[in-house]
């Protein structure tokens, strides 16, 4: 019994009294730098074997003053935009020899605070930021982080920091042009809070797309719950025909089931148009016309950049992931 509680609490002073040499030989060992002869080499690793001896991975991020810490900060791991993003993220995290911790910022300011102190503590060699309010709300520390920063589809793009984006403008532009060629005589975009306080891209490109065609904005938030809240007043407002783009596919499935619950009819008076291509988009009736912004690539794109970034390589600023029209049955020609 007390044999394996030596071994599983065996300590780098263990190791180096089991293999006769100092703890900064070991630690030299552990490292892989300065000269250490090999036969003393293969006697550490062979009592750090036998010790079952694990290096603490943060007291050799503070020796190095960096660790292969990756932080990602999203807004809202519920969002079901997220999970694709995350696995592009993560499959390039292990592909190049990094760990991935997930920071999920809920719009705490707060919390967004600890965690970035928690990063900074730890030594983290990269932080990734989905979240606009971290960005809006605590620019000067992102900047201030020995970390290298990138920050990834957030709706207004940084100066001073690389970003890796979808075509917002062409999505939004793209969306809106779709309802106009259905024929449907006036266009509603619901925007998100952030976009009522800072406008986007995407809002620019709706207009756009909008073209003549009349054009009102509302604001709501990103949940089946507010989309059919907003999807109530909208009813109130407007008599059909009419077509909606979502700022994402959450509020446009959450419009579009409150707008049949009230027996107005998809497609034929209301078109919809959802942004994200969210799996559930898919399974919905009718089926939700959306906007992809292939999160995978995004994801994958992002960790590219900023393994580039760690270390040293020239990388580039900016990063766009073309977004693409997916049609379903939530549109059709009306005229």
């Amino acid at each position: 019994m007390g044999s394996q509680k030596r071994i599983t609490e065996a300590t780098i002073s263990d190791v180096a009294s089991h293999a006769g040499v100092s703890t900064a030989t070991v630690s030299r060992v552990i490292a892989g730098v300065g000269y250490v002869a090999a036969k003393t080499r293969a006697k550490v690793n062979k009592s750090i074997t036998e010790l079952q001896y694990q290096p603490s991975s943060i007291a050799q991020s503070l020796r190095r003053q960096s660790s292969t810490m990756i932080g990602l900060i999203l807004t809202d791991i519920q969002n079901p935009f997220y999970p694709e993003m995350v696995r592009g993220i993560e499959d390039e995290v292990q592909r190049r020899g990094y760990s991935l911790i997930l920071c999920n910022s809920a719009e705490d300011s707060e919390r967004e605070i600890s965690y970035l102190d928690f990063l900074a503590s730890h030594r983290a060699a990269g932080i990734i930021v989905c979240a606009d309010g971290v960005l809006k709300r605590h620019r000067e520390k992102l900047l201030s982080q020995r970390a290298k920063i990138i920050l990834v589809n957030v709706q207004k793009e940084d100066t001073d920091l690389p970003t890796v984006s979808s075509q917002d403008f062409e999505g939004g532009e793209i969306a809106a042009a779709h309802l106009v060629k259905c024929g449907y005589p006036k266009i509603i975009y619901i925007g998100n809070s952030l976009e009522k306080g800072f406008g986007s891209l995407r809002l620019e490109g709706v207009k756009r797309g909008a073209g003549k065609t009349k054009l009102e904005i509302l604001f709501s938030d990103d949940t089946l719950e507010a989309g059919a809240r907003v999807a109530e007043e909208i009813a109130k407002k407007f008599k059909p025909p009419f077509g909606i783009v979502a700022h994402n596919d959450l509020t446009a499935i959450g419009a579009m089931h409150a707008l049949i619950e009230m027996k107005i009819k998809i497609p034929q008076e209301v078109g919809i148009v959802g942004y994200d291509d969210i799996a559930l988009s898919g399974y919905v009736t009718p089926g939700l016309t959306t906007i992809n912004q292939n999160q995978y690539d995004l994801g994958v794109e992002a960790m590219a950049i900023l393994d580039d970034l760690i270390k040293g390589s020239k990388a580039r600023k900016k990063r766009v992931i073309p977004s693409e029209l997916v049609l379903r049955k939530s549109t059709m020609k009306i005229k």
